[in-house]
């Protein structure tokens, strides 16, 4: 159990005025409700609410409940912030006088009365911030929650022409909207195979606010998708990812690279390969995003012949109609549908995503809306400059909004 906060302490001062904040901005009716509900649950209006509350700065306070015995114990109070309940059997039926305790402490009168005054101050302290979290947990369920999240919009660090370097990262921050970079995992010297380099990256997406959705170029030099050793380049860029909080890894394969579905072994290396990586992947919180140019349908076989969770695809409709399958980029969607797809990308050439192109772009969004996927989209665009890529992305990003929020 983790040392107490004192009430007066600003940690939990701030906490009470993000709550204080919230109810603030509640219609009136909403936020009676929701305290008064709050204040009936706690048991404010009880009289013979007794349990004595302590803070652990004082270091002559009675141990917390994690040190007395099972039939005395009690657990926490729900919405508690910073404040334990310390209560023994026989504090329960009454409690015991302030004078005795404090003489068998071997307290003086001085501190007898600092430390009641104290006690008195955490006990108020506690009821309030318990009253207004148990609030804003009802507001929760009546209805009133809080504004949806954010779009999950990325782009490729190659896109903004900065892959290899964390500066990406800076530049990234200036583009409204944009929640996070696609890193190239064997771009740069040295790059994410080095484990200081993966800390580096990571203390730069958290310096400016960014996340790190998914790696691509996984693969080390000289190494394809069937090649014998290409389990250990994957295994690699899984530990990479999992130190960067990224939950896909893009294993891209095109043309020739690109199994023959229709012939076992053609595929059969790449199905055992993936069933060897997936369970790793699985257990660092990673999927296997599998990018080629295979048509929906092969995508979804290849998918279920590997059977696991943590393999899926990656699905990119400009490139289904690049290698042949335009037909089927938007209806693919809806034949995969949210499972079998892990991650986006979002391109239309060098120009915006909403101007002509071979891409019906609004109604693949609509296709995923309607599948329910809810991951991250993540631009594979194509700019002049990374002034210019600035600029597109803030306009792409107008654009998203407009077709994906509800």
């Amino acid at each position: 159990m983790g040392s107490c906060e004192d009430w007066q302490s600003p940690r939990v001062r701030n906490r009470v005025a993000a709550v204080m904040g919230a109810l603030g901005a509640m219609p009136r009716c909403a936020k009676q409700a929701a305290l008064g509900a709050g204040r009936r649950f706690l048991g404010v209006h009880n009289s013979r609410l007794r349990c004595r509350l302590r803070t652990c700065r004082s270091a002559r306070a009675v141990p917390c409940c994690s040190s007395l015995s099972p039939g005395n114990r009690r657990s926490e109070p729900l919405g508690a912030v910073g404040v334990r309940e310390c209560v023994t059997g026989r504090e329960i039926g009454g409690e015991m006088d302030m004078t005795e305790r404090g003489r068998r402490a071997g307290l003086t009168e001085t501190d007898r009365m600092v430390r009641k005054t104290r006690t008195e101050q955490t006990r108020r302290g506690f009821l309030q911030t318990s009253a207004l979290a148990t609030a804003v947990a009802t507001v929760g369920r009546m209805g009133f929650a809080a504004e949806p999240e954010p779009l999950k919009i990325g782009i490729r660090a190659a896109s903004m022409r900065m892959a290899g370097t964390p500066d990406v990262f800076q530049v990234a921050a200036r583009i409204p909207g944009l929640r996070g970079v696609e890193l190239q995992a064997t771009a740069g010297q040295p790059n994410l195979r080095d484990a200081q380099t993966v800390r580096l990256y990571k203390r730069e997406a958290d310096r400016w606010g960014l996340k790190i959705p998914s790696l691509a170029g996984i693969l080390d030099r000289g190494v394809k998708i069937h090649s014998p050793n290409a389990a250990d380049s994957v295994i690699a860029s899984i530990r990479a990812a999992e130190t960067l909080g990224a939950g896909v890894l893009l294993a891209a394969f095109f043309r020739n690279d690109a199994p023959d579905m229709a012939d076992e072994s053609s595929y059969g290396r790449l199905v055992a390969m993936l069933q060897k990586v997936a369970p790793t992947a699985a257990n660092a919180g990673v999927r296997i995003g599998l990018e080629n140019s295979l048509s929906p349908a092969d995508n979804g076989r290849l998918v279920d012949l590997v059977g696991h969770g943590a393999v899926a695809v990656y699905y990119d409709p400009h490139n289904m109609d690049f290698y042949g399958h335009g037909a089927q980029a938007i209806s693919g969607i809806l034949l995969l549908g949210k499972d079998r797809i892990c991650m986006v990308h979002v391109k239309n050439g060098n120009k915006l995503i909403e101007e002509p192109g071979p891409i019906d772009w609004p109604a693949a969004f609509a296709a995923l809306r309607q599948i329910g996927y809810d991951g991250w989209y993540v631009y594979e665009t194509g700019h002049e400059s990374v002034e210019a890529c600035i600029a597109d992305t803030t306009q792409n990003n107008e654009f998203l909004a407009r077709h994906l929020k509800p």
